[in-house]
Parts: structure tokens; sequence; C-alpha cells
């Protein structure tokens, strides 16, 4: 029996569920992963989530300018879905409607990933705190109370 697509999304996010989908917001054609920054996704409606590319070197040289500490390398060691080691640009975040989510899990445009460690997504989230590019309303949203 098929799970309906508002339930897989909904009952299974989680801080580190991690979503594979090409986004209009990238300059590239091709398919990233998104992994969700929400400390608690399920009561959410807007999910932030951060992107991770393998162009390290494109990244980095885009972000010269911002801390160090607003990028975050994972190797493909520390994340099992991972085909390439990755750079994550924290200073880019990206708010997106769990309908939206919904809406493209449902026409297959949208994988469903294994959950990345949350350690990793600490590190993720501190980087994008750190940023000074991110907006402070967002930033409050990943701080714990």
């Amino acid at each position: 029996m098929d799970i309906p697509p508002e339930i897989a999304i909904r009952s299974t996010i989680v801080p580190g569920s991690v979503f594979y989908f090409k986004s209009e917001a990238l300059t590239s054609p091709f398919p990233h992963y998104h992994v969700v920054l929400n400390l608690d996704p399920f009561h959410d409606e807007v999910i932030i989530l951060v992107c991770a590319s393998s162009k390290k070197d494109k990244v980095k040289a885009i972000c010269k300018d911002f801390p160090a500490d607003t990028l975050v390398e994972i190797n493909k060691t520390q994340y099992e879905a991972f085909t390439k080691d990755s750079i994550f640009n924290c200073n880019e975040v990206f708010e997106r409607k769990i309908e939206d989510l919904v809406k493209r899990f449902s026409t297959g445009e949208l994988l469903m990933k294994p959950k990345m460690d949350i350690e990793l997504v600490n590190k993720l989230r501190v980087a994008v705190l750190s940023s000074n590019q991110v907006t402070p309303e967002i930033q409050q949203k990943l701080k714990e109370t």
C-alpha cells in the first residue's frame, strides 16, 4: 500500500531530513541535497533548508568575502547518501512551505534521502547563525529557546 505523499513527508520530517530536488532558486539544472534545519519541522509550515554543492572551489570563490565559518564541508564518508564530498554555503538558506515539498514528492520531483546525523545538522545551524547574510527572523527560528 502506498503512503500518501503528505503523510510520507509530514510524518517523517525531522531536523536533518534530507530532500533531493532541483531548485528554481539555483542556476544549476541538476538536483541538489537540501537539509532541514528547523528545530521542530513537524509543527512548522515553513521549512528552512540549506543546499549542498559538490563544486567546492566555486562555492569558496563566490563566498570569499564571507566568514569561513559560514561554509561547512561534509565529505561522503560523513553522510552516506553523498556521492561526492560537498560544501554548504550557509549564507544562503531556502524557505519552502511544507506543501511545496509534498507536491514535489507526489510528482516525483523530490526524493527523500537518509537523515543526516544531528551533529552535522548542528554544524550547519551554527554556520547559518554566524552569517550576516541570513535574516534575523530566520536565525531566530533556528535558535534553541
